[in-house]
């Protein structure tokens, strides 16, 4: 059975009137030969001139249509014909009709404005009038025929793309800043203002020199040009002379470019190509006596012609964009950003650009556009693009009661839900996560085995989704079968709504998780770096020497660092969360309605060209924050590779191990003040990751509500090959579908973390594609999953048991088992590889059982109750060494002994069952652990502890030698 084409939707499906196509492949003029009225298509392919001719009037049963409107991305023009071009001219007058038929209306709309100048050279687009009929004389009638009238012309609009138009909203916004500040100006020296305090008196110009300042620090904006002004205080450092010429610099810098000749020169190839000329008058005929009075010229046509700017889409009465091919996009979008290869990643953010940018006339979140022309267009056109609206209903009379409510037209608000879901997907790729977002590097707690034995059911719904899509097409001319097809498929609406929840609180509690350690690490980050200031003067000239940077000064670095693997580099170095700033205190709660905590969003982040220790302090210092606590979390942050940092820190550990006892003292102190920064670090990432998340799955929420709402209102009224019908069906088809490449996500990531691995099942299928995603394929894509898990499993024996490994910890982390304040013991303790660990010798070390020891700890039942919690980031070493790294949700263990014998007591510490019996991966010791001692359930702790250590059974390999 074929698969189902996704990229192309046709209403009706026989003799379309309108297609929405998102292919890579050009649609061209085969397939619709020109009975088609509207298309918004993303390539098109011209190889000849079409030509409808319009029959005179008044219309008969054969008229044939009077609009063509070609919206697409990429007109590709090519052939041997020597005219290309598109023409709906009107018919010539007949003896029946004698007046000639009105040209139609040609609307061109091409977003890439480069198109082959060759063929516009022979490019035609024809609306001219049809001339009116001249009757053949009739001997022996003594008055002639009257002559017939000509046809009027018809209307061309031509929209064309420019370099310029790509630039980004915040650019344009910028742009409007410094205009609207340079009008302030001009206005204020009218009313002999002083510099600077009417200036700074002046509330308008205040506002507008703060939104400017904020939007300066964009990415956007600063690879265009970098604005000295850090704050609205800067701009008033210097004279008025010295504001007004960075404002000059700032206004060249931001203006939109010039048109090239070369894209001048098609506008006018293609302004030249239109022929809209009135149908010329019929001769009367002769008569005996009398002639017969000859018709009258038609009306000229009109042609307009347009670049693709703001301005020229608001006033314009064309409809630019369709919603039902915009979600396609989104939709093709979303597949390809899921299969997660660095080809089909770019691909999905180029597509998400494009869409931005197509968009991007709707303005701000704030902006409404409801009196412009392009609104009104929208507003009447509903019914010819078939748009599906839910608009509230309203007793007014007035029929532009929309207007005075400030109510856009039901297009313009999905356009505008539709933008804004791209903007949040691409800045989820962007801040260098994969489709699943904070889940995309967890790895799940549950065994390979157990995600394939769940496969097969998700499987079997995806494949009932799709014969309920495929009935949905193939019953084009049974209504009755379309809506029951429709209405199979819309209750599994429910499963939608669920997984969006999961998707929901999964982020949900990712945040609340981090946002609690984020909290609990603040006394020990405090703690540790007092400790370590107290060593930093006993080695200051030893690392000013070595780095010319100071320990103190590094180590304040070395805070506000992001560490991201080099791979995520580019992208990190991109992300902005500045909408998630605004929201994160205002719009999102927890399910007990409590606000989460702004001071935890990143606001900028901000790469790091220089990776060295002198490098990092210098544009930590420089940053337009200043000097910030271990505390806040709201500012910006330095991003640098992973292994670059952990070589600058590995290069300070060395030079302070091999100084004296004192450096030796404040390497320990230094590497304890590391371990917990890189907890709160990861902690910091996961909770603005798992806040994307948050904003994207509540407007999916929205989205499923409205789609709930309109369909079932509407269900019996509408024609059931609406095409907006369609795109419900395919979006439940591609929602089944993503639930179970969830579960192959799954499945992937525990077949991974078990067996040190990077599989992807779908990128070794060649006929994958995001246009035809399939349930037959995703078996395919199981049996490699299975094929891949087999090769594995086969190719090396078991893990092999070990029981009884102690690791001792340091005199630095003993000296930290003491109770605080709350009469409680918490300690976090780094396990590290390293020469001479307990561990050497083995390889892929995954654990059973965790214990905990303080020998010296006394309670009034003589037993020590534990609570021990490996965090969610970990490092598996391969047989050859490679290190491995992962992340968990963090596993919380419960451990008991007796003080007096040492002897474990009613808690073992189990962590996992050999091999995975229980149907849960094995963790590795690698990582950092929690120790909480509480006092609640060990009444009269105390005594003096000498010393401490963990214990761990597991099983591992042995190392190979290289």
């Amino acid at each position: 059975m074929p698969s189902i084409d996704l990229d192309t939707i046709k209403y009706p499906p026989v003799n379309p009137s309108l297609i929405l196509s998102v292919s890579d492949a050009p649609y061209n003029e085969s397939a619709h030969a020109f009975q088609t009225q509207i298309l918004y298509v993303e390539k098109y392919s011209l190889e000849k001139y079409l030509s409808a001719e319009e029959p005179p009037a008044p219309p008969t049963p054969h008229h044939r249509i009077t609009r063509f409107h070609l919206f697409t991305h990429e007109l590709i023009l090519g052939g041997d014909e020597k005219t290309l071009g598109f023409g709906l001219s009107g018919g010539d007058g007949t003896a029946e009709n004698t007046t000639g038929g009105s040209g139609g209306e040609i609307v061109l709309c091409v977003e890439d404005g480069m198109i082959d100048k060759k063929g516009l050279e022979k490019f035609k687009l024809d609306v001219s009038g049809g001339t009116g009929f001249s009757p053949t004389p009739v001997p022996g009638k003594d008055t002639g025929a009257d002559g017939g009238n000509g046809g009027n012309g018809g209307h061309i609009q031509i929209f064309l793309g420019q370099t310029g138009e790509e630039q980004g909203q915040p650019i344009k916004k910028i742009a409007k800043f410094i205009n609207d500040l340079h009008a302030i100006m001009v206005e204020g020296k009218g009313k002999d203002w002083k510099w600077p305090d009417s200036f700074k008196d002046d509330e308008k110009f205040m506002t507008t020199l703060k939104e400017l300042v904020t939007l300066s620090k964009e990415k956007d904006v600063t690879e265009v040009h970098e604005i000295d002004w850090k704050s609205t205080d800067d701009a008033f450092k210097g004279e008025l002379s010295a504001f007004n010429k960075a404002l000059g610099k700032m206004h060249k810098a931001f203006q939109p470019p010039e048109v090239t000749d070369e894209e001048d020169d098609r506008l006018a190839l293609l302004e030249k190509s239109a022929v809209w000329k009135r149908g010329k008058y019929g001769h009367g005929a002769r008569g005996d006596k009398e002639d017969g009075k000859n018709g009258k010229d038609g009306r000229d046509g009109m042609v307009f012609s347009k670049w693709l700017t703001v301005k020229k889409i608001l006033d314009s009465s064309a409809c630019l964009a369709h919603p039902g091919q915009c979600q396609m996009l989104l939709d093709k979008a979303n597949v390809l950003y899921f299969l997660g290869t660095p080809k089909s990643t770019a691909k999905s953010r180029s597509i998400l650009t494009g869409l931005e940018k197509r968009l991007v006339f709707l303005g701000g979140d704030q902006d409404n556009i409801c009196d412009s022309s392009i609104a009104d267009a929208y507003e009447s056109a509903e019914k010819r693009l078939f748009i599906h609206a839910t608009d509230p209903v309203s007793d007014d009379k007035d029929p532009d009661w929309k207007k005075k409510q400030n109510e856009e037209p039901a297009a313009v608000r999905q356009l505008r839900a539709i933008r804004d879901e791209a903007s949040r997907v691409r800045k989820q790729i962007d801040s260098g996560f994969d489709f699943y977002g904070p889940d995309g590097d967890i790895i799940p707690n549950l065994a390979f085995e157990t995600y394939e034995n769940s496969l097969k059911d998700f499987i079997e719904h995806a494949a009932a989704m799709e014969n309920s899509y495929r009935d949905y097409q193939e019953a084009s001319n049974d209504a009755d079968k379309k809506k029951t097809a429709l209405v199979s498929a819309s209750n599994a609406t429910a499963q939608r709504r669920s997984t969006n929840e999961y998707y929901y609180k999964n982020a949900l509690a990712v945040v609340e998780e981090n946002s609690t350690k984020i909290e609990y690490l603040t006394a020990p980050l405090d703690k540790a770096r007092k400790s370590l200031e107290g060593e930093v003067d006993t080695v200051q000239k030893l690392i000013q020497d070595a780095f010319n940077v100071s320990l103190k000064d590094a180590v304040s670095a070395i805070g506000q660092v992001l560490f991201t693997p080099s791979k995520a580099m580019p992208i990190m170095a991109g992300m902005q969360m500045m909408d998630l700033y605004e929201d994160a205190s205002t719009k999102i709660e927890n399910d007990l309605g409590e606000k989460l905590k702004k001071s935890y969003v990143i606001k900028k982040i901000k790469k790091i060209t220089k990776p060295t220790l002198e490098g990092l302090y210098d544009q930590y210092s420089t940053s337009d924050d200043g000097k910030v606590t271990l505390k806040e979390g709201d500012t910006t942050k330095l991003a640098v590779a992973e292994e670059d940092l952990d070589s600058l820190i590995d290069s300070i550990a060395d030079k302070l191990e091999n100084g004296d006892a004192a450096a030796k003292t404040a390497k320990e102190r230094f590497e304890k003040y590391i371990s917990l920064i890189k907890e709160r670090n990861n902690a910091v990432v996961q909770y603005n990751s798992a806040l994307t998340l948050m904003r994207k799955s509540e407007k999916d929420r929205n989205t499923i509500d409205a789609t709930e709402t309109g369909i079932s209102e509407q269900l019996s009224d509408l024609k059931t090959e609406n095409p907006m019908l369609v795109l419900f069906m395919k979006r439940l088809y591609t929602d089944a579908l993503t639930d179970t490449q969830l579960m192959f996500n799954r499945a992937q990531k525990a077949l991974d973390f078990e067996f040190l691995t990077n599989f992807n099942a779908f990128a070794n299928l060649s006929d994958y594609s995001s246009s035809h995603s399939s349930a037959a394929l995703l078996e395919s894509a199981k049996v490699e999953l299975l094929k891949q898990h087999l090769t594995l499993k086969n190719a090396r024996r078991p893990r092999q048991p070990f029981t009884n490994v102690k690791y001792p910890l340091s005199k630095l982390d003993v000296g930290g088992l003491m109770p605080g304040s709350t009469g409680n013991i918490k300690l976090m303790v780094n396990i590290a590889r390293k020469t001479g660990d307990p561990f050497e010798g083995k390889a892929d070390v995954r654990l059973t059982k965790v214990r905990f020891f303080a020998e010296g700890a006394t309670t009034k039942s003589k037993q020590l109750n534990v609570t021990l919690t490996h965090e969610a980031t970990e490092t598996i070493y391969d047989e050859h060494g490679a290190a491995y790294r992962f992340s968990h949700p963090k596993q919380i263990v419960a451990f008991s002994y007796n003080t007096e014998t040492m002897a474990v007591g009613d808690s073992d510490g189990t962590i996992g069952e050999q091999h995975g019996k229980d149907g849960y991966s094995l963790v590795g010791p690698f990582t950092s652990w929690w120790i909480d001692i509480h006092e609640s359930n060990n009444k009269g702790l105390g005594g003096d502890i000498k010393n401490a250590w963990f214990e761990f059974d597991g099983e591992a390999r042995p190392v190979v030698a290289s």
